[in-house]
């Protein structure tokens, strides 16, 4: 089988309704990072206590704070009612500090 072939299955695979349905961006996360998921249409996504908008096309996107440092809980309902629990760990990230000369300290 050629390449091109395999490419363009791959990319009907990819792209089709059912591949489409659901992609969780889960594991362990890093402070500052902004994560993008994806479920199927009609569904509800909730981060803690707190629901997420989710576009009409199922994406929903949230970002985690710099200082955050507990475990977070995603929870996923699909239309049918089904409903699925993740949990990101949340790693920390070494942020750069930076220092100015002449700049009393406050």
């Amino acid at each position: 089988m050629s390449r091109q072939l395999k490419f363009a299955l791959l990319m009907v695979v990819a792209l089709s309704p059912v591949a489409a349905q659901e992609v969780v961006a889960t594991a362990a996360r890093r402070q500052g990072d902004l994560v993008v998921g994806r479920v199927a249409p009609g569904g509800e996504v909730y981060l803690d206590a707190r629901k997420l908008r989710v576009s009409p096309q199922g994406w929903y996107v949230f970002g985690i704070g710099r200082d955050a440092h507990d475990p977070l809980e995603l929870r996923i309902r699909t239309p049918d009612g089904a409903q699925r629990r993740e949990r990101i760990e949340v790693l920390p990230r070494d942020w750069p500090t930076e220092h100015v000369q002449g700049v009393p300290e406050a």
